[in-house]
């Protein structure tokens, strides 16, 4: 599985120098207007620059404005019941990220940026959890808008955060902890590839998630669709990633899960259904949990299978 070059990642150093960071995409009109925008330019007005256009651009959406929801919990919280798969800290974060949109006028919040410093300077420490990878899947979909609200150096150090944690929790082994790995060795470099796309580092991403999220379905589940049986507590929370994926993966051309790993996708989608209790909840968990399926995963889930059909 390909690797992160890492003279390719963004470090403090590099603030500011986004031009640096850009990717040939294959020659895009896109890629080369925004080069035009930055050449010639200082590394301070490159960011200034590189702020507007992600301010100003259309696409991709937000994952938010990819699903009808029906509440106004993020996606990011499918598998959130009375678990312990999120604790409050990760709620809160990402229901506060969540709301984020790129302010055309940038400006700096004081109070982001030092929600973000105390997030990288704890975050090297943590061990890999599902919390963890949750507040990252946060902060990854929060790159665009951050961009016109934190300083250029903070915002190309959690980058390379991202990126790192991408690319070393591929070694994370996925038969032992078969959440963790999808969520950060499938999900989170999907999603960067997804929101920044214009980022050779985010566009290397895309080989490693596909195969990550492909063997990952083909691997953790049966052949007809249902986990192996000591992973049976976690059919929600990876019904929910792939949900998660499969819906970024639709909206990205350059991206597709592998046609085996569709069809497991859907075969766990029918089987979710199947062992849900009358009352939303599955079986297997206790019915007083709360740890229901929710509708607006459901639907996006049909919705997915419909259109690959």
């Amino acid at each position: 599985m390909p690797t992160i070059a890492t003279n390719q990642q963004p470090t403090r150093d590099q603030a500011g120098g986004i031009i640096s960071l850009l990717g040939s995409d294959q020659g895009s009109r896109v890629s080369r207007r925004i080069r035009k925008a930055l050449t010639g330019k200082n590394p301070e007005d490159q960011w200034r620059a590189w702020s507007r256009y992600l301010a100003q651009r259309g696409k991709p959406l937000p994952i938010r404005k990819l699903t009808k929801r029906t509440t106004s919990s993020s996606p990011l919280l499918w598998a959130d019941g009375k678990s312990e798969l999120a604790d409050q800290e990760t709620v809160g974060l990402i229901a506060r990220l969540g709301k984020l949109k790129p302010q055309k006028r940038p400006e700096q919040d004081q109070e982001l940026n030092q929600l973000l410093t105390f997030w990288l300077d704890e975050a090297d420490a943590r061990q890999p959890d599902s919390s963890y990878a949750l507040q990252c899947l946060a902060w990854a979909h929060a790159l665009p808008a951050l961009a016109t609200r934190v300083a250029a150096a903070l915002w190309c150090e959690l980058l390379s955060h991202l990126a790192t944690t991408a690319d070393q929790a591929q070694h994370i082994r996925a038969s032992e902890f078969p959440l963790v790995h999808q969520l950060l060795a499938g999900e989170l470099p999907l999603t960067m590839h997804y929101v920044l796309p214009e980022l050779t580092v985010c566009q290397q991403m895309r080989v490693s998630a596909q195969e990550s999220l492909s063997d990952g379905l083909d691997q953790l589940l049966d052949g007809d669709g249902l986990p192996h049986r000591r992973h049976l507590p976690l059919m929600r929370p990876l019904l929910a990633c792939w949900t998660r994926a499969s819906l970024l993966a639709s909206r990205t051309k350059t991206f597709k899960l592998k046609s085996a790993a569709r069809t497991q996708y859907a075969y766990l989608v029918e089987q979710a259904l199947r062992l849900t209790r009358t009352d939303g909840t599955l079986v297997f968990t206790d019915s007083h949990s709360g740890f229901g399926l929710p509708v607006d995963m459901i639907r996006t889930a049909l919705t997915l299978i419909e259109d690959s059909e």
